[in-house]
């Protein structure tokens, strides 16, 4: 009739009558076979074919515009949407009646449901057609990530880039955490981007008291300590200044899942934009699942935050534990990827691997890279300034 079903962007789900669906799928086999017909639908029907050939005799018969195929679909495809929204609004109800109901679990459910594409996703694209936009970022020469407060680093990773799982890993008491609220307060001071800190072993009080003792270089141990001098309060003053207009927004809830977390970052994007999400720490995560394997549950948290930093196109920085590091000496070794804890599935999801090492707290420390998808694996020594909370570059001094 002048048309190609390929033209209109409708499934066979989307048509409430069983009989229809089957008709469509056979129209589209039809077409990829050869020329649309009543005898090559009714081939493609398979042994139901012969019980409708009346009825598709009937349909072929009826005058069919060209032109209207595309508005066509378009009801079906409202139809099967509102058809698929009272579906969502009986297993709500479903849910909300049922024993001892979880309304995060609830709104998580419907916020994935809702989340999903109705009808056909065309997301394919080739090379030649991604050839121009990726030609004019290599003319920008903008670089693919934003900077971290590491340039050596920077040098290696190329920055933090959207969609992408940086794994930063340590020992229990090394500096991670101190790591990533440096980070976390690098973009939002220099990048002015909204980071989203799911915290699941510090307060948002301890986060400030560092983000304090970073921003005015005053001793961290004074700040807990409350033993408070003239000086001190000079540069208090100075830091809360600076951190004002802080856009480090901090769940500090200890039990969080990788769903709440989830929930929490979209929530945050649709309110106020997104730059970062940072999640301390992998290990520690609450399952969904208790009887679920430990493996399995880290593998699903690491698979999880991949899959978030690439649906809200951000980076997305995951802290993460490591085995206790000793030779056969007894002695403190250089950590590898694989003594990350828990799951080798870490490794595989990540985009980049980071091992924070600092053998006996001498000085320099060293972020290892060790594995760079978009970059390139090596050393990047870094001064441990605990005492400003701060991990500085290595060429900045304690005194500087």
């Amino acid at each position: 009739n002048g048309w190609h079903p390929a033209d209109v962007d409708i499934t066979a789900d989307e048509f409430h009558e069983p009989r229809h669906a089957a008709t469509w799928t056979a129209i589209l086999t039809a077409s990829e076979t050869g020329t649309v017909s009543v005898d090559s639908v009714r081939l493609a029907l398979g042994p139901s074919g012969d019980k409708s050939a009346v009825w598709l005799f009937d349909l072929w018969s009826r005058p069919v515009v060209a032109a209207n195929a595309p508005a066509l679909a378009e009801r079906i495809r409202t139809a099967a949407q509102i058809r698929d929204l009272d579906n969502l609004a009986i297993r709500i109800k479903q849910a909300t009646a049922g024993p001892m109901p979880d309304p995060a679990a609830i709104a998580e459910s419907i916020r994935q449901h809702l989340d999903r594409p109705f009808g056909t996703v065309r997301d394919v694209e080739t090379i030649a057609e991604a050839l121009p936009r990726v030609i004019d970022q290599l003319q920008s020469a903008e670089p693919s990530g934003l900077s971290t407060p590491w340039p050596d680093l920077d040098e290696h990773i190329h920055g933090l880039a959207p969609s992408r799982l940086y794994v930063v890993a340590g020992r229990p008491g090394r500096g991670k955490s101190l790591l990533a609220q440096n980070l976390a307060a690098w973009w939002s001071q220099t990048h002015r981007l909204p980071t989203y800190f799911a915290s699941m072993e510090m307060t948002t009080e301890e986060l400030t008291n560092r983000s304090i003792a970073q921003a005015g270089k005053i001793e961290l141990d004074a700040l807990q300590s409350r033993d408070l001098r003239e000086s001190h309060w000079a540069k208090i003053a100075t830091a809360q200044s600076t951190l004002m207009d802080s856009l480090v927004h901090v769940c500090p809830n200890p039990t969080q899942t990788i769903e709440s977390i989830r929930s929490g970052a979209r929530d945050l994007k649709r309110r106020k934009g997104l730059g970062l999400i940072v999640v301390d720490y992998l290990q520690i995560i609450t399952p969904r699942d208790r009887r679920i394997p430990r493996e399995q549950q880290v593998a699903e948290y690491s698979r999880g935050l991949k899959v978030l930093a690439k649906e809200l196109d951000v980076p997305a920085v995951a802290l993460s534990q490591l085995r206790r590091l000793n030779d056969e000496n007894g002695k403190p070794r250089r950590p590898t990827m694989s003594d990350l804890r828990e799951s080798g599935a870490i490794e595989q999801d990540a985009d980049a691997v980071l091992l924070l090492h600092q053998p006996e707290h001498e000085q320099p420390a060293e972020l290892l890279v060790a594995k760079a998808r978009a970059g390139r694996t090596g050393r990047v020594p870094v001064t441990m300034q605990t005492h400003w909370a701060t991990i500085a570059p290595a060429y900045q001094r304690f005194g500087a």
